[in-house]
């Protein structure tokens, strides 16, 4: 058991480490290449760099205390301003008017979820908050299909290589369509599946979302398209 114990804390840490290194790239490339990205990166740079934040900074507090709980910093950093500032970001580049209020409601449906969540499960801020969590990631998961319906019709399909939130869209699809299940398993994962494994496919879902998305931000141009759908 100890032996067991050993050999899954180091396939977190060093799954969590590949995650976070190629998150802190992203951040530093995003905000290097800002001015390629298009408008309102700027709601996307402060998600992707808060998200960075908390990471290290759970890394540095849990080599102070092995036993340092991060649910309290995840829950609001990342479950509250993360995902808010990314449902912003789609809110703001979306363009037609449905869209842009089917955002609007599911900004509203996410800020109701988190408010529900932390006025009705006890100690919401000290372990995992799996439904609030699954809601939150679902949101997010349908705010990438609406800019991805926009781009497939508009002008803009001619042009995906150099369409950055086309990239984000497709990277945050990767990482949390991955995520989403993983996420369901983690809960019985000691006995459906092997801890090791889980932990490879979350690396594995991470570092093709993010690479995607990086990948984005190299082929962005500050070229600007026109907006007209065919």
């Amino acid at each position: 058991p100890i032996k067991k114990s050993q050999e899954m804390t180091f396939n977190r840490e060093i799954s969590g480490w590949i995650i976070n290194i190629l998150m802190l790239l992203v951040t530093i490339f995003l905000v290097i290449r800002r001015k390629n990205l298009g408008k309102n990166i700027q709601y996307f740079i402060i998600a992707m760099g808060l998200g960075t934040c908390i990471e290290f900074f759970n890394i540095f507090m849990r080599l102070r205390n092995p036993n340092y709980n991060s649910s309290f910093s995840y829950s609001i950093g990342v479950i509250l301003f993360v995902f808010l500032f990314l449902l912003i970001y789609f809110y703001q580049i979306l363009e037609s008017k449905k869209l842009k209020k089917i955002q609007l409601y599911l900004i509203i449906v996410f800020l109701l979820n988190y408010a529900i969540s932390v006025l009705l499960i006890k100690d919401f801020f000290f372990f995992f908050l799996f439904i609030t969590n699954f809601v939150n990631t679902s949101l997010l998961l349908f705010s990438s299909v609406l800019l991805l319906n926009q781009t497939f019709n508009s002008n803009r399909i001619m042009h995906l290589k150099s369409y950055f939130p086309f990239w984000a869209s497709v990277g945050l699809i990767i990482i949390y369509t991955g995520v989403l299940p993983l996420t369901i398993i983690s809960s019985v994962a000691d006995k459906s599946m092997n801890i090791s494994i889980f932990y490879l496919f979350l690396a594995v879902f991470n570092t093709l979302g993010y690479s995607i998305i990086l990948f984005g931000v190299f082929r962005a141009t500050s070229k600007k398209l026109t907006e007209n759908a065919f």
